[in-house]
């Protein structure tokens, strides 16, 4: 069984629930730390659990995400395989495009995200640290001091 909490392990390819509480959480947490101050209101959780109001937003992150703290990144950079790493194993916070927010470890999220097509975020440490995953596989890494 997995370990609750940051740093938690959670066993590879499994995915389980994740509590309303702890999703808006993440959710508020990837808003406020990674969306340009203009653009927020719509990336809150009661929006981003409506499909299609949440493929919409995510469709439109590399607009409306703030640069200083989200980059695009390749599979080979340096910085993803240092996050893979260190945090491959760690429960995070899964949401697709459809809505689905479920507790996952990143390695086995970012497998979800890119064998189903789907946009999807991936939240490892609320407001610190996330990846965005788009539908045709641009990755975006998201990080704050």
């Amino acid at each position: 069984m997995a370990t609750e909490g940051r740093g938690g392990n959670w066993p590879v390819g499994e995915a389980g629930p994740v509590s309303d509480e702890e999703l808006t959480r993440h959710l508020q947490a990837f808003a406020q730390s990674f969306i340009s101050s203009a653009r927020r209101q719509r990336w809150q959780p009661k929006r981003l659990t409506v499909p299609t109001r949440n493929r919409d937003q995510m469709g439109k992150f590399y607009t409306q995400c703030d640069p200083r703290y989200c980059l695009r990144i390749s599979w080979e950079d340096a910085a993803l395989r240092d996050i893979k790493a260190r945090h491959g194993d760690a429960r995070c916070v899964y949401l697709d495009e459809n809505g689905l927010g479920i507790a996952i470890s990143l390695c086995a999220g970012i497998d979800r995200a890119l064998h189903d097509f789907t946009d999807a975020i991936i939240s490892i440490i609320p407001g610190k640290l996330a990846l965005m995953i788009s539908h045709d596989g641009v990755r975006w890494l998201c990080s704050r001091p």
